[in-house]
């Protein structure tokens, strides 16, 4: 068993004793790297680095964070991935979480970094970590628009969509919210 989509850099100090509690249970740990409030990559790449090969880094620009339009911290984060593009098996986590856009401003912002990092996906071509929320239609046929493989980690969107979805090859999480949320036991 992996776990597909995780946050070890959360933990900081308890990093090692959580990796030596995930290896007696898990064969690996995808870990998404994402830039969001003070969390940065560079930082969190060096905390997680020496668990290379148990976890498998991705490298993303977190939907909360796009909703501030921070173009300079966008680009460190692009330059972040394009140096570290041969250690990475997925950009992401990105998206689109219109949950917390406060506005149409922020939700054009989130529309234009996620769609930013989708190109850069494809000009890599690796596949991308989907975070959606509120949003999942829009998510799903802007990732058809670049072609690029996806996983849509904690999927909360419907039936309908899941099935659509699932029906182009991409994988779907879910997570703990289908002990308590109806339409998620229901999706599943």
């Amino acid at each position: 068993m992996i776990d597909a989509h995780a946050h070890f850099e959360f933990y900081k100090k308890e990093v090692p004793q959580v990796v030596e509690e995930c290896r007696k249970e898990l064969k690996a740990v995808v870990d998404s790297i994402t830039e969001y409030r003070k969390t940065h990559v560079w930082k969190s790449w060096e905390l997680l680095k020496p668990y290379f090969g148990f976890l498998f880094p991705t490298l993303g620009y977190h939907p909360n964070e796009a909703r501030r339009g921070n173009w300079e911290k966008v680009k460190r984060v692009e330059d972040f991935i394009w140096e570290h593009r041969n250690e990475i098996v997925a950009v992401g986590e990105i998206g689109l979480d219109y949950h917390y856009a406060e506005n149409e401003a922020q939700r054009e912002n989130q529309r234009a970094i996620f769609q930013h990092f989708l190109e850069l996906a494809a000009e890599l071509k690796l596949p991308v970590v989907i975070h959606a929320r509120d949003a999942e239609r829009e998510a799903f046929e802007l990732v058809q628009r670049y072609s690029v493989n996806a996983y849509f980690h904690s999927f909360t969107g419907s039936p309908e969509l899941a099935k659509e979805i699932a029906e182009n090859d991409h994988p779907i999480g879910i997570s703990t919210g289908i002990v308590f949320i109806p339409e998620i036991r229901k999706t599943v």
